[in-house]
């Protein structure tokens, strides 16, 4: 299988934002977008948690937002999704800075997706090293912090 990593600027050519592509035999299987977050507790989290959990949570400025990751349904469980992820967290640094990104936010939900359990996702990022610091409704936020 081959992944295919390509840069795309969404609003301005500083984001950084971008995604990554897994394609097998030209056809696109799997995606997942990463967006850098801007402005974060006033903008995305004033509504989940109160902002002494949101600076526990991310003591740094930079978050990276794993905005989604998706599967085709006949390549789900064959490892796409996790080589995504794990080739986005390990790639991640945004264009105006050098460090390397150590902070990732995402919200595990099912999008309107009949075919995927919110229970197995929140599992698989589980397995990724994610945390859940939020349930409500069909969502759960979840977060990672690299050492």
């Amino acid at each position: 299988m081959d992944f295919y990593k390509s840069i795309v600027d969404v609003d301005d050519e500083e984001s950084g934002d971008f995604k990554i592509i897994a394609v097998e035999n030209n056809i696109v299987i799997g995606k997942i977008y990463f967006v850098e977050m801007w402005d974060n507790y006033e903008v995305d989290f004033k509504d989940i948690i109160t902002e002494d959990e949101f600076d526990e949570l991310f003591p740094d400025m930079d978050i990276a937002n794993i905005n989604y990751l998706t599967v085709n349904e006949e390549y789900r469980n064959n490892g796409v999704g996790r080589k995504l992820m794990e080739l986005g967290m390990a790639a991640r640094n945004f264009e105006h800075n050098d460090n390397e990104t150590k902070q990732f936010y995402l919200n595990a939900c099912t999008f309107n997706n009949a075919n995927c359990n919110l229970d197995d996702l929140v599992k698989f990022y589980k397995s990724l090293g994610f945390k859940e610091f939020k349930r409500h409704e069909n969502n759960v936020h979840m977060y990672f912090v690299k050492e």
